[in-house]
């Protein structure tokens, strides 16, 4: 073992049947877009009891620990799903016409202890690391045309374990810019494509804290759980006109929105119907919570929209549905 470049460093990625156990070896290997870290969190706790001394700190003991991190992931639609997987149910099924591609629609859910994963984090010049009981705060999807599409993800898991193994890497599916699109319409009606210069698409999924991760009697977190979730999305554009989003910004017009990520120079793995890869975040309800001018004097002038999905009563789909077709059977 040496000291080495940090890009040597992967990452694989699987879903645990218990929350810590840790899975027996990654399902994939992300391609992460700077260097797989992790913050370790080792909580300590000063004896400051009166023994004699004017010197405060007697001893110092370790308490809890944990790990948080945060990285970028290029999109790809076989492993796209599986960052969702904690928070949402899937519905798997062929795609009429093949037998090795797939369509995964996937439907918001209620529960708060869903799934959790392990990291497999591998350093051929150093000693590897297991991370288990790892769980997404944020899952937030970047476009942006000049760049990949991209997953800006934040989590926390257990404390690292030593790990032997090898993540086997496979060339990862990749989208850029190009291949999105971001469609917008008043609810009820019909969607157009929207003339975007940059989006974001922001997943926050409220974790639980030390008070309830922690328990008497362990180190290391016994479970987390997700509270309130609240998804948004961050639009830049031109402006044509003054009326058509700021109305509907002013007036609190009930809109629907998706963005739809699709490559038509490829097909899906294993296609005999040339099926494209497809991914679609659909947000069925939602307001145009603000919106503002932007660009200088020497720029052409732009509009930002905040847009904010609801769980609108009565729409199984609300506030989002994920829909990917892919090669990859099930999560």
């Amino acid at each position: 073992m040496g000291n080495s470049i940090g890009r040597k460093r992967t990452l694989g990625i699987a879903v645990e049947g218990t929350y810590g156990t840790p899975a027996s070896s990654a399902t994939f290997v992300l391609p992460v877009l700077d260097v797989p870290r992790f913050e370790l969190v080792q909580n300590k706790v000063r004896n400051t009891a009166s023994m004699g001394s004017s010197y405060q700190t007697n001893n110092l003991m370790n308490t809890t620990s944990m790990v948080k991190f945060s990285m970028p992931v290029k999109v790809d639609e076989d492993q796209l799903p599986v960052f969702f997987k904690q928070k949402f149910t899937f519905a798997s099924t062929t795609i009429s016409g093949e037998t090795t591609c797939y369509q995964h629609i996937l439907t918001y859910s209620n529960t708060n202890y869903g799934t959790s994963y392990t990291l497999f984090f591998e350093d051929s010049d150093r000693t590897g690391s297991i991370i288990s009981g790892v769980k997404f705060g944020k899952l937030n999807l970047v476009c942006d045309p000049k760049e990949y599409l991209k997953l800006e993800i934040e989590g926390v898991g257990k404390s690292p374990t030593t790990w032997t193994g090898t993540n086997t890497v496979t060339a990862p599916n990749e989208f850029v810019g190009k291949h999105a699109t971001f469609n917008y319409g008043t609810y009820g009606g019909a969607k157009s494509a929207f003339s975007t210069l940059k989006a974001t698409f922001s997943h926050n999924f409220n974790l639980s804290g030390d008070d309830t991760n922690f328990a008497l009697g362990s180190a290391e977190m016994v479970n987390v759980a997700t509270g309130e979730d609240d998804f948004s999305g961050a639009i830049t554009a031109l402006m044509p006109d003054f009326t058509t989003i700021r109305t509907d910004y002013s007036t609190n017009v009930l809109e629907q929105f998706d963005v739809t990520i699709t490559d038509t120079s490829r097909s899906i793995t294993g296609s005999v119907a040339t099926t494209r890869p497809y991914i679609q975040f659909s947000y069925p309800a939602g307001y145009v919570e603000g919106w503002a001018e932007a660009g200088g004097a020497g720029d052409v002038l732009k509009q930002e929209l905040t847009l904010t999905p609801i769980d609108k009563i009565g729409v199984a789909t609300c506030p989002l549905t994920i829909t990917v077709k892919n090669h990859v059977a099930t999560y």
